[in-house]
């Protein structure tokens, strides 16, 4: 199936993809039928909702990537102190076997402008990040090869950030950087919901999917001892933890100095 943007250029899009996508879109009802007064569950956003759209884009034509459901980072620590799960990842397998994740999704309901999980997901793409360089034998000019895809969702939209690694001459330090904002998709508009989906599965065909092949090309090409991987930041030993906002936006007196 062809989609045809803006700018007349077409793309290329798996058949099966597009209407697993657009069934789920459009037939979602976001309170479950559980009686009276019930309201919508992450688990339900993400069951009924999210995962017919996200999963088969990594899985369909051929493509040798995981799409993994609560991904457990190998962050130290055990569980409840230390290791961090995502909502779901895409990711591509090194040489043992171990997933390599270049997009992680984090999924919230009803939140504010702030994901409850900013935090978590831009820790846990650091870390991937880091894990990622210390695998590959990359130059520093290389590194702006590597990125990782953070998809903050909350209810029906997807906000897409981006953590690259960037190397700096005068402090001869590697510094994990976030680009916020990348794109965003809402599919909660009845009369837009079906052309958002489409931009959304473009996106991640033309954008998310090219980078991950990259990173699947350097890991069967270029793995090895890192030589740079003594520049990269100290991160800290323990995952961080949601933080639920209960206002729109930080009061004054909790803001940072």
């Amino acid at each position: 199936m062809k989609f045809f943007k803006k700018s007349e250029k077409s793309v290329s899009l798996n058949s099966c993809v597009v209407w697993l996508a657009l069934t789920a879109v459009h037939s979602y009802n976001a309170v479950p039928r559980r009686g009276p007064g019930s309201t919508t569950s992450e688990g339900h956003l993400r069951n009924e909702f999210w995962a017919p759209v996200l999963s088969n884009c990594f899985k369909l034509d051929g493509l040798k990537f995981l799409s993994v459901w609560e991904l457990e980072h190998l962050i130290p620590g055990n569980a409840g102190k230390g290791s961090s799960k995502c909502d779901f990842a895409a990711a591509t397998l090194d040489a043992g076997g171990i997933p390599v994740p270049f997009f992680i999704v984090e999924f919230e309901v009803g939140g504010f402008a702030t994901h409850k999980d900013t935090v978590v997901c831009s820790s846990e793409a650091v870390f991937e990040l880091g894990q990622l360089i210390g695998k590959l034998n990359v130059t520093k000019a290389e590194l702006g090869e590597l990125q990782i895809f953070m998809g903050l969702v909350n209810d029906t939209k997807i906000t897409i950030d981006v953590i690259t690694a960037e190397y700096d001459l005068e402090s001869d330090m590697i510094f994990y950087v976030r680009h916020p904002a990348v794109a965003s998709f809402d599919l909660s508009n009845a009369d837009t919901n079906i052309l958002e989906t489409l931009n959304l599965l473009v996106f991640i065909q033309t954008v998310v999917i090219p980078k991950g092949k990259d990173i699947q090309t350097l890991l069967n090409c270029r793995s090895g001892p890192s030589s740079i991987s003594n520049l990269l930041p100290k991160l800290p030993p323990m995952a961080s933890k949601s933080s639920q906002s209960k206002t729109m936006f930080t009061p004054l007196n909790k803001r940072a100095k």
